[in-house]
């Protein structure tokens, strides 16, 4: 027996959500809000506000933001939060140290931004099946590859 059923909304975690989402999310900042989009990566939009770049890039539904003024981000989060926080409200990582998408991006020390993935990395190397780990593995690399 087959059911076929048709959905109100897009369904959270397959290809269509992710580009229904992205094409709603384009139309929001760049059409209602002026933003630009980046000719070299459509996940990432671009605005001077108060004479600085603001920056908003995206995977799927996780945003970055950026900007030199904190009032500024706060605005847009308000636009954001606005529009798509109606069920809930956006969740938000402020500081100095961001957790985004497997990376650990660092701002803490002036003038630079280190990204680590120390933690993803222990985490498949505990979720990897011990036969993996033992012995030598061949590589499609050539020997050259890193001199």
């Amino acid at each position: 027996m087959v059911i076929y059923t048709e959905l109100d909304k897009a369904l959270y975690g397959t290809l269509q959500a992710a580009l229904l989402f992205w094409e709603n999310l384009v139309e929001f900042l760049v059409t209602k809000h002026g933003f630009v989009m980046n000719p070299y990566d459509k996940c990432v939009v671009n605005k001077t506000i108060n004479g600085k770049q603001c920056t908003i890039g995206w995977h799927v539904d996780d945003l970055k933001i950026s900007h030199v003024e904190n009032d500024v981000i706060e605005g847009v989060y308000d636009l954001l939060n606005e529009n798509y926080g109606k069920e809930s409200p956006l969740t938000v990582s402020r500081g100095k140290i961001h957790e985004y998408l497997g990376m650990t991006i660092d701002y803490s020390e002036d003038g630079k931004v280190k990204f680590t993935m120390s933690d993803y990395i222990e985490d498949l190397l505990e979720e990897m099946p011990e036969d993996l780990s033992k012995g030598a593995c061949s590589t499609p690399a050539a020997n050259y590859l890193f001199q």
